[in-house]
């Protein structure tokens, strides 16, 4: 169970993390499990922090679990897990040849915990949405692949992050759509109204970057990424594409939604003309959006957390100091452009349904529809 999810938490994590070699040296880097056999030591250190916590500096013997040398037992040195006998955790173990390999410990061994979780998280889903919960699932891990093995390699190697995000972002909407949902009248609506306004995001977030004067280096994350990549990479661009890629999930269900409801709105009163109907539906949108823009904003704000507590504690007394910070500035620009996309998405999904539908006037939904209509209530 343990290796399902080594293979399925760790496909979003380029496999050079993991594993490196250099010729001239002969040597190589891994990461491997070991499991703590005892503490053999934990003493604190006289550091003065301001949170008043003590610094603990722990040895510990272990057991590797795997690589060339498992059963062997090592000694590390370790200041920040607070490790006790029989946790699992990992460590990198650098072997050069003719020396004795050393081990530097990384992190808790989290795959167990992280595997119940995901097969929770499979079961709820089968079990509340069956066959289309199984689609959902395999268009998850089809449009991961896509991103893991297509998106990523394409930016490294230097490829246009906008139009290739815009490219990636269309192939993944068809696989979320057309998976989940089948190939059919309404399918194919949602994905065109989603593509449109795709695009309009991405041309408003171009603007947007460019008129806030963003760089792209808002992370430490981009900085790493400068200095390793061995490329030239545009960094405006990657953050254009960020932002594109970022907004699929929720212009896909309000897409859906949607054009769910105008369906609803043509077989319940086949009197409705278009605008009528557009009228209405676009009502309920309203109401979509208003949940789903604070959903947005509360998602980023949880995500961000930890850095505005931090800058509270530093005693800035003028906020629009701190929101200038470039950290801060592309956090309120990737939310806003995300909060600008939910909103165009209504009116034109709703549009090209009203327009495309109107030949259902009357017709009783299908069970299928029924159900699809149901899972996307809100």
């Amino acid at each position: 169970m343990k290796k399902i999810l080594f293979l399925f938490g760790f496909l979003l994590i380029p496999s050079f993390l993991f594993a490196q070699s250099d010729d001239q040296i002969n040597s190589t880097v891994q990461i491997i499990e070991a499991e703590v056999i005892e503490v053999v030591e934990q003493v604190p250190v006289d550091v003065e922090f301001q949170n008043g916590r003590d610094y603990i500096v722990q040895t510990i013997r272990a057991v590797l679990r795997e690589g060339n040398f498992t059963g062997d037992e090592i000694i590390v040195e370790q200041d920040y897990l607070g490790l006790s006998k029989g946790d699992n955790f990992l460590v990198e173990e650098y072997l050069e040849e003719g020396q004795n390999p050393e081990y530097r410990l990384v992190d808790f061994d989290r795959r167990n915990g992280l595997t119940w979780l995901v097969l929770a998280f499979v079961v709820l889903i089968l079990v509340f949405a069956k066959w289309q919960g199984l689609r959902s699932l395999v268009s998850l891990g089809t449009s991961i692949l896509v991103i893991v093995y297509v998106l990523v390699p394409l930016l490294l190697k230097g490829a246009p992050p906008i139009l290739t995000s815009v490219i990636i972002a269309t192939v993944l909407l068809a696989l979320a759509i057309f998976l989940t949902h089948g190939f059919n009248k309404r399918s194919l609506i949602a994905f065109s109204g989603t593509v449109a306004t795709v695009v309009v995001t991405g041309i408003i977030a171009s603007w947007a970057v460019s008129g806030t004067h963003l760089s792209g280096f808002g992370s430490h994350e981009a900085t790493y990424l400068d200095f390793n990549s061995g490329v030239a990479l545009d960094f405006v661009g990657l953050l254009l594409a960020s932002i594109i890629i970022g907004v699929l999930g929720v212009l896909d269900d309000i897409s859906i939604t949607q054009v769910a409801v105008v369906r609803e709105l043509y077989s319940a009163n086949p009197n409705l003309n278009r605008k009528d109907v557009f009228t209405r539906a676009l009502r309920v949108g309203k109401e979509h959006v208003s949940a789903l823009v604070n959903t947005l904003v509360l998602a980023y704000v949880g995500v961000g957390l930890p850095l505005i507590l931090y800058v509270s504690t530093l005693g800035v007394s003028d906020v629009g100091l701190v929101l200038n910070s470039e950290v801060f500035a592309t956090e309120i620009v990737r939310t806003i452009i995300g909060s600008i996309g939910l909103i165009l998405s209504v009116p034109l999904t709703t549009f090209l349904a009203a327009v495309f539908l109107e030949d259902s006037k009357g017709k009783p939904l299908s069970e299928k529809e029924k159900h699809e209509g149901c899972a996307h209530a809100h």
